[in-house]
């Protein structure tokens, strides 16, 4: 009878231990985070206005015309890991360019990535 219970408690572990269906539904199967973008009031001055075309990744996610301060629309983008972003804002007296910078946005967080215009303008 001892062999059996030892059996029966052995089996139980190791049912136990095993790793669970719901175990996989923790996960998102798309992680994804949002990003923004927001023009520098202070550098960009509020005056100034033109297109500005956002890039993630290296494609275009879309262009709107902004001014110093604007903030841009919401993003979705792949959340926890490296995603590059740039940018390019074209005015009336000539257009300032963002390079590719590496940003990291969390899963299920939200970045706003500032654009300044110190030096570019």
């Amino acid at each position: 009878m001892n062999r059996t219970l030892i059996f029966a408690v052995l089996m139980g572990l190791l049912v136990a231990c095993e790793d669970s269906p719901t175990s996989a539904t923790t996960t998102p199967n798309n992680p994804s985070g949002t990003l923004y973008f927001t023009l520098d009031e202070a550098t960009c001055g509020a005056g100034n206005s033109g297109l500005l075309t956002l890039y993630v990744d290296g494609a275009s996610v879309g262009s709107l015309t902004a001014q110093g301060g604007s903030k841009t629309p919401n993003y979705t983008v792949n959340g926890g890991v490296n995603i590059y972003v740039s940018a390019k804002w074209v005015l009336s007296a000539g257009e300032v360019t963002w390079p590719s910078s590496v940003v990291w946005v969390s899963v299920g967080g939200t970045r706003n990535w500032i654009l300044p215009c110190s030096g570019l303008v």
